[in-house]
């Protein structure tokens, strides 16, 4: 099973989504790994690194191709893709071989507008559009939240109804190798495992 995350431009919280996404399944007994794709970067297999100091290892790989990184699908449960910031030939590929797609967004316009491109140019080459998922991140206002839920589902696409909001303490937990639901507060760990769980019930066949 391949869950992929991708964006056409950085800065969207497509790692912090994968990393959150991947202790999920760690902690419910899953075998899962992360290849991380942006091998000059390396957010993932860094913050993997910061992780086995506190918590159970999370195994991360890098590549700087994809073909490669695919062929892991078949040594765990679960395979997450944490793509470059490119809309290129290798996201067309992952996307294409991905059982789910997790497109991440902010409720800006600089966000919103490339990602619902990237999703359409997905779409418009053979990729199912019902295997999207759109995950809002840094999230303002509700007003502006239900907005940008509005105009996702304009273009004909999933999202979720549990933003994540944009706050410190998640920095903080990613800083010493853990994600956005294994933070020192209670309420926001809950908050984001609510949109990870949204991906879950996805894969699975769920909401």
């Amino acid at each position: 099973m391949i869950i992929s995350f991708l964006s056409q431009k950085g800065g969207v919280t497509k790692s912090t989504l994968a990393r959150a996404t991947a202790t999920a399944f760690v902690n419910g007994g899953w075998a899962c790994h992360i290849a991380d794709l942006d091998w000059q970067q390396q957010t993932s297999m860094k913050w993997s690194t910061r992780r086995s100091e506190t918590k159970a290892l999370v195994e991360v790989s890098v590549h700087k191709r994809i073909e490669p990184a695919l062929k892991n699908e078949s040594l765990y449960d679960v395979l997450l893709v944490d793509g470059r910031a490119a809309s290129d030939r290798d996201a067309i590929i992952v996307a294409a071989k991905s059982n789910l797609v997790v497109l991440p967004t902010s409720t800006t316009v600089d966000d919103l507008e490339p990602q619902l491109n990237f999703a359409n140019d997905l779409r418009n080459n053979g990729v199912d559009a019902n295997k999207l998922l759109f995950i809002i991140n840094k999230a303002g206002s509700m007003l502006e939240v239900q907005n940008t839920i509005n105009s996702i589902r304009g273009w004909g696409f999933n999202v979720s109804e549990n933003p994540i909001e944009y706050k410190t303490a998640y920095a903080k937990a990613q800083d010493v190798g853990l994600s956005l639901i294994e933070t020192k507060f209670k309420t926001l760990s809950l908050s984001a495992e609510k949109a990870v769980q949204d991906i879950i019930n996805k894969i699975s066949g769920g909401n």
